[in-house]
């Protein structure tokens, strides 16, 4: 329970919104104005009814403020099959599953290549895959010896790291993507024996 409420004014009919219970708080339209002390009052009646302390403050706001109704579920969306847009969206990349914050931390890295090499200089030319596999292990083995940041950038290792795996997946979608690792090895092989087994 917290020591603020807020109720908000819902229409004519005196009902006020109160967040701190989540419910309706009926206010009479007659007797004592409504005011913060007014407020008080109420939601301490309420309170007391369900043993909750009482208030020190509470905040009144405008109608605008009122919560809005509860959105239906994603289950129960999913199940709606009267919505002829939600039936081809869902055929589709789910980009909702790719955290903001991947491409938020990864935009100031490319802006920084931008600033020195030219914005999509990766596809005006072919791309090593070797280069960039390289940039990326180097950005992982200073981020795993201690450095969080880029000292270029300011940005973090990862945003580098997942910088340099787009550019290479972007080029092999173009048929850009110059294939020059080195012949297959057994480093699979080898880290599937070395995983222990349940």
């Amino acid at each position: 329970m917290t020591d603020k409420t807020h109720l908000v004014k819902r229409g004519s009919d005196g009902a006020y919104w109160n967040a701190t219970m989540r419910a309706f708080t009926t206010v009479p339209a007659y007797g004592t104005p409504f005011n913060e002390k007014r407020a008080r009052e109420i939601v301490d009646d309420h309170n007391a009814m369900l043993g909750l302390p009482e208030l020190r403050s509470v905040a009144i706001t405008s109608e605008a403020d009122t919560p809005p109704a509860p959105a239906v579920s994603a289950p129960e969306a999913e199940k709606d099959e009267q919505n002829p847009k939600d039936a081809q969206g869902i055929k589709k990349a789910p980009l909702r599953l790719v955290p903001p914050a991947l491409m938020l931390y990864v935009s100031k890295v490319m802006e920084l290549g931008a600033a020195k090499y030219g914005a999509y200089n990766f596809r005006e030319k072919a791309v090593r895959h070797s280069i960039y596999i390289e940039a990326a292990m180097r950005h992982l083995m200073a981020l795993q010896d201690g450095q969080p940041l880029d000292p270029e950038s300011g940005q973090p290792h990862e945003a580098h790291v997942a910088a340099c795996m787009g550019i290479i997946l972007d080029a092999r979608s173009l048929g850009k993507l110059v294939d020059d690792l080195p012949p297959a090895g057994a480093a699979a092989a080898i880290i599937d024996s070395m995983t222990k087994k349940d």
